[in-house]
């Protein structure tokens, strides 16, 4: 991390030799929230409640740059991630480069190719919500497919990315999990070999109606594991995927947004005899709340001032 940002600073310094545009922004950020919990029927520490102060600098606090050099951008974003008088680390948020290969007069809004570390397509921020480091809802009815590495298209209105397959091979003996993701138990038991040979799709498609506007968006995973000297019986086969539509209207000032996904994660045997298939996999984190081999549906809406 210290080479990335001696890397950073030598471009900014060199900024000028470039015959390129240079933005450079920022966001520092404080949580200032008194926090009540009420827990109800249960007790935490002999109490039914509790209650304290969150005052902290904020880990999506960011530094970043904007370039523009003729049909090529690149974007930088470092996320700030210190407080309390310490200074923990610096993380990368994004960083990707972008070609337009198609201008406007060809495709409204131009075509891009782009490379690197994103937003995915199913993701779109719909809550403006604050509270627990602008969460914005993700993952608490927001469906959210975080910032993974990816090969990016974009044409006009819709976007397609490959994206780097969100295998988790955490399995009954706590193995941790890779990619960033976490761990979760029942996918890869110790001993099993996971393979993931295709990277993970992800599409959306923005239509515009004047006020408001509807997106429907999907992706698709799969990986395979294989029984190697694990307590499998059988081979393997998890497919993940995640349909859905969200739509904003504007009113004014204000704007009402709502999102409806479905996702499914479920492993099959390939061969005869039956296995884990009924037991619950994870292979990504489209979604926050939990996975099963039945599908799941949520929906979200959101009414600011």
């Amino acid at each position: 991390m210290k080479k990335l940002i001696v890397i950073f600073a030598v471009l900014l310094l060199a900024a000028p030799a470039f015959a390129a545009d240079w933005a450079f922004f920022g966001s520092q950020r404080v949580t200032t929230f008194y926090v009540q919990d009420d827990y109800g029927d249960f007790e935490v520490n002999g109490q039914g409640n509790d209650w304290g102060l969150q005052w902290n600098f904020q880990t999506n606090s960011r530094l970043g740059a904007k370039v523009k050099a003729d049909k090529v951008t690149g974007f930088i974003e470092l996320g700030l991630k210190g407080t309390d008088g310490g200074d923990i680390d610096v993380g990368t948020r994004r960083a990707y480069g972008s070609w337009k290969f198609m201008d406007d007069s060809q495709v409204k809004g131009g075509a891009h190719l782009k490379v690197g570390k994103d937003y995915s397509p199913v993701t779109r921020f719909l809550s403006g919500q604050v509270f627990g480091e602008d969460v914005g809802l993700l993952g608490l009815g927001d469906f959210y497919g975080r910032r993974p590495g990816q090969l990016g298209l974009e044409i006009g209105n819709f976007q397609f990315a490959a994206i780097t397959n969100a295998l988790n091979t955490s399995g009954y003996a706590a193995v941790p999990g890779v990619n960033g993701y976490p761990a979760a138990p029942g996918v890869a038991p110790a001993g099993s070999d996971p393979d993931w040979n295709l990277p993970k799709i992800e599409a959306s498609y923005m239509l515009k109606f004047g006020s408001f506007d509807i997106r429907p968006f999907g992706g698709l995973q799969y990986f395979k594991v294989s029984e190697g000297a694990s307590i499998l019986t059988d081979n393997l086969e998890v497919w993940s995927y995640v349909v859905g539509i969200d739509s904003m209207v504007n009113i004014g000032a204000f704007y009402v947004g709502g999102r409806f996904p479905t996702a499914r994660t479920g492993a099959t045997p390939t061969g005869p005899a039956p296995s884990l298939a009924d037991q619950p996999e994870v292979s990504q984190r489209w979604t926050a709340p939990t996975t099963s081999t039945t599908p799941r549906a949520g929906w979200l809406c959101w009414l600011p001032a």
